[in-house]
């Protein structure tokens, strides 16, 4: 398995994975920005990763799909809000547990 030794690292791993969605012919999700930050030094650290756990490609492009729809709702629900992880998950969950006058 690949070791992991720079988390800023991973953070561009999983920018290539995100930025090879783009090129997709039906991609889950259009990121025109990511690639601004990759180069062939990221990409082969993120083919690297790939080969060593292939699950992990596919995982990121399912939870970004995923994060993209949530935020949406989210929106709706709380269109003054900004969306952050803090603010997301405080107000999922206090509405989720609680009676919540957006629903």
């Amino acid at each position: 398995m690949t070791k992991i030794q720079d988390v800023t690292g991973t953070a561009f791993i999983v920018a290539e994975y995100r930025a090879q969605e783009n090129g997709e012919p039906n991609p889950l999700y259009r990121d025109p920005i990511v690639p601004l930050f990759l180069n062939e030094r990221t990409r082969q650290a993120a083919d690297r990763m790939a080969a060593d756990f292939p699950a992990g490609e596919k995982a990121v492009k399912l939870r970004t799909r995923y994060f993209d729809e949530v935020a949406s709702l989210y929106q709706t629900y709380w269109p003054n809000q900004p969306v952050d992880d803090s603010a997301f998950y405080n107000n999922y969950f206090l509405c989720t547990l609680t009676p919540c006058s957006a629903r």
